[in-house]
């Protein structure tokens, strides 16, 4: 089965990477335009087509994630998502301790579609402001 999942993977990964990466490019536009204080972990790298790795400043990532039932998306980076510690990934990247816990993955799959996108956006967006009206309230600088 694992053999046959990987010939799969060869053909269609590679068919349908420039269709990930719109959609990726399509949510990290449509994020930073309707979340302030954003920054895209790792933009001027080479990444893969279909990750993306995005640091909410003012929020924490397992906040933000606990609200989100209906969005895949996860803490730090892949290497590291059940760690206590921070990514080691995104430290080698120059973020900080905090940086790290502000920072959210997110994958696009090969049945993800725009529409799919845009509710992640709005989902997330909402998400991170209820979060950031709590951690301001608690003492935590927004």
């Amino acid at each position: 089965g694992f053999g046959a999942a990987c010939e799969i993977a060869a053909v269609e990964g590679l068919v349908d990477a420039p269709r990930q990466r719109r959609l990726r490019d399509m949510f990290e536009i449509g994020l930073a335009n309707t979340v302030p204080d954003i920054s895209v972990n790792g933009y001027t790298a080479e990444r893969l087509p279909n990750t993306s790795n995005i640091r909410i400043c003012g929020a924490l990532a397992d906040a933000v994630t606990a609200r989100l039932p209906s969005v895949e998306i996860a803490t730090g980076s892949a290497c590291s998502s059940s760690a206590m510690e921070p990514s080691h990934v995104l430290v080698a990247m120059g973020l900080d301790r905090t940086g790290a816990d502000e920072s959210i993955r997110v994958s696009i799959g090969r049945s993800t579609k725009v529409e799919d996108v845009e509710k992640a956006i709005s989902e997330i967006a909402e998400s991170v402001t209820i979060v950031r009206g709590a951690e301001t309230r608690v003492g935590r600088s927004a």
